[in-house]
């Protein structure tokens, strides 16, 4: 292992990478390096290009130098930029930046943590171990509590309801020390010598500002020169290779701080967009074209060798064959429940066709009925808040794609306990908090007049079914992973609100 002041460079850091992850060395090579002085470390943007600061070269060794590559190179490979854009919305506050960030890493530094490659002689034996140096002021989930091997998105969860869990215990404990400090205080005294202290110093400081405007005047256009140069700097608008930064953000790998690749948000340091820059960049073809590529020989690994860790196994399998989104299934599933139903539809005669036959024979229109769709929502007290927010959330969605725009909606535990026909999700009223029997609800419904053509069912799994098989298509959506005693039965299509 290299001492922490050998002479290297990021092509040497480069090759490094086949020690530990040869899967990503093709990744790595395909970035474009862009002299940063003064960033302290790398970062890479969401176009391909990798920040370096020739100073960190003698600052780590060669091996932390490759495993901080590899944690601002998983940024854009796992789109985690695009994935922001896509969880977070159009407008995220600074704190949901942060937890974005802090989510990120938490994930990456698992797999990090998990890399090694075991060196086998010619019978198959291993003889040696690579594993990379972590630092050991990197977040981590345990540090949080948190449980491991979770997507980001499941982490920006837990650190959005941690820190809610935090600012409601504060305003308990800011109460407390104030009803102890306000027996002993006295208010009077104190509060006419901080006013005589305020004014007089507010006194001083309007005094300095007034002798003060006469010689600011002179050089108000220079300060404004510079700090149009300043902001013309900042948001993605640093110059090419080879200029120093000296700005005031500053890129932490493995802290919640990096560049555009993990967030999508442009940073002081970073160059514009290859279309706006004459620094070389990643269009998005070309962008897609590597990763595809990087994320093939990343599953090809895992099949043949087995040495890629489970976490990054996990976010290949997602990327290759995705999961199908619950909202799409469900609409399909109401489709194919309502689209044979009633057949083509029927003939009638109380309104006239388009066409019309010659010799004035009259000629009945067509017509095909709207199917009727009972949603039913499980209110038992096994349901909890996050259960009744997917349900209210299956109301709305459907209310959209249904013809008509109406839903007939049952909620209950045992029994039925409110139903009515609504037009918007907030007109449905959550009661029930006793038991639960989903096969009753069911099978009353099965017996409403008119006839029901599908029913939909919400519920967490926890309830006895019906006992035989009625004769509406029947979909269920289960608000958390069915296991062996809520599994639905096989007649019904089951969809995972996950």
């Amino acid at each position: 292992m290299p001492k922490p002041n050998a002479k290297f460079d990021l092509a040497d850091v480069r090759m490094r990478t086949t020690r530990y992850a040869p899967y990503l060395y093709r990744y790595v090579a395909s970035l474009i390096p862009v002299e940063r002085p003064g960033l302290g470390t790398f970062s890479v943007d969401q176009y391909g290009r990798v920040y370096y600061d020739p100073a960190l070269f003698a600052k780590y060794s060669l091996d932390q130098c490759v495993i901080i590559l590899l944690h601002e190179v998983l940024h854009p490979l796992l789109r985690h930029f695009q994935r922001a854009e896509d969880f977070l919305g159009e407008n995220p506050t600074p704190q949901q930046w942060e937890w974005w960030g802090i989510a990120c890493d938490l994930a990456i530094n698992q797999v990090l943590r998990e890399t090694r490659r075991e060196i086998k002689n010619a019978v198959g034996h291993v003889v040696e171990v690579w594993k990379p140096e972590m630092p050991t002021d990197w977040l981590l989930p345990e540090q949080f509590d948190f449980p491991l091997n979770l997507q980001v998105e499941e982490y920006f969860r837990l650190l959005q309801k941690k820190d809610e869990e935090e600012q409601q215990q504060q305003p308990q404990e800011s109460q407390d020390e104030s009803g102890e400090g306000d027996q002993g205080d006295q208010p009077g005294d104190q509060d006419g010598d901080q006013d005589g202290d305020q004014d007089g110093d507010q006194d001083g400081q309007q005094d300095n500002q007034n002798g003060q405007d006469g010689d600011s005047d002179g050089q108000g256009q220079e300060e404004d020169q510079g700090e149009g140069q300043e902001q013309s700097g900042q948001g993605g608008q640093a110059g090419g290779s080879g200029e120093p930064y000296t700005g005031s953000q500053q890129p932490e790998p493995g802290k919640g701080t990096g560049g555009s690749g993990a967030d999508g948000q442009p940073k002081e340091w970073e160059c514009p967009p290859p279309e706006r820059s004459e620094t070389e960049g990643h269009d998005g073809y070309e962008r897609d074209r590597i990763t595809e590529s990087a994320v093939l020989a990343i599953d090809e690994r895992a099949k043949s060798q087995g040495d890629v860790p489970g976490a990054l196994s996990r976010e290949v399998e997602e990327i290759l064959r995705p999961k199908v989104d619950p909202h799409r299934k469900l609409l399909a599933a109401v489709r194919n429940a309502t689209m044979f139903s009633r057949g083509v539809g029927d003939y009638t005669f109380s309104r006239m066709p388009r066409r019309h036959l010659p010799g004035g024979v009259r000629c009945p229109a067509h017509q095909r009925p709207e199917p009727r769709i009972v949603l039913i929502i499980d209110t038992s007290g096994s349901m909890g808040k996050s259960d009744l927010e997917k349900a209210a959330g299956i109301v709305a969605h459907e209310l959209k794609k249904i013809p008509g725009g109406r839903l007939h909606v049952i909620t209950g535990d045992t029994s039925e306990a409110w139903a009515k026909e609504v037009f918007r999700a907030d007109q449905v009223c959550f009661e029930g908090g006793g038991g639960t029997d989903m096969g009753y609800l069911m099978e009353q419904a099965s017996k409403m007049r008119p006839r029901v053509d599908a029913m939909i069912v919400v519920t967490d799994g926890w309830t006895p079914w019906p006992k035989r098989r009625l004769p509406q298509k029947c979909v269920v959506c289960l608000t958390e992973k069915p296991e062996r005693y809520n599994t639905p039965p096989e007649w019904c299509d089951v969809i995972v609100l996950e």
